[in-house]
């Protein structure tokens, strides 16, 4: 539940997801309920259906791609009202990789634990259809690969990327 000047959103009544703005979420004042944890989808179909199955105590949060400076501020909210973990989802592929390092900074500002959510090499070798990487996205892993120590299974997706020459989208397996 989240409380504003105005009165209170209870988000548990939802039967599968709402759409908070920016300003909505601005002037909330508190949170009460309990958040396990937070998950983040990147793609909005996933996220659909991520939120109409979603467990009760967890938290669910669209994550437009690169993530703007409104929805980090919009989520920095959030996290500060009601702090809980991340399983952040996005596609297996090198821009999906960057992303969820670049939206887990949120959680890391906030010494809060996040992991990679479907984000296993595993599951972008079980996808029926895959894309050729192209020489953007090699770049693109290179970079990623010179940067920080990345979690066990993002390292373990970009070498497979690597590998077989190939990327996905989540919509396949989310």
């Amino acid at each position: 539940r989240l409380q504003t000047p105005h009165g209170q959103l209870d988000l548990a009544a939802c039967a599968d997801f709402a759409a908070l703005t920016p300003s909505t979420v601005h002037a909330v004042t508190a949170a009460s309920g309990t958040v396990k944890h937070w998950k983040l989808v990147e793609n909005r179909t996933s996220f659909e259906r991520v939120a109409r199955q979603r467990e009760p105590d967890s938290g669910v949060i669209w994550l437009p791609g690169f993530p703007p400076g409104w929805w980090r501020t919009a989520v920095a909210q959030l996290l500060d009202l009601a702090p809980a973990s991340a399983h952040i989802a996005c596609d297996p592929d090198p821009a999906g990789i960057a992303i969820a390092l670049k939206a887990a900074g949120l959680w890391h500002e906030r010494s809060l634990a996040w992991h990679p959510w479907k984000m296993a090499a595993s599951d972008l070798a079980a996808l029926r259809v895959r894309k050729p990487l192209t020489d953007g996205d090699r770049l693109q892993l290179s970079a990623l690969r010179q940067g920080p120590t990345l979690p066990a299974p993002l390292s373990e997706l970009l070498e497979w990327m690597l590998k077989h020459g190939e990327k996905g989208e989540q919509e396949g397996y989310l």
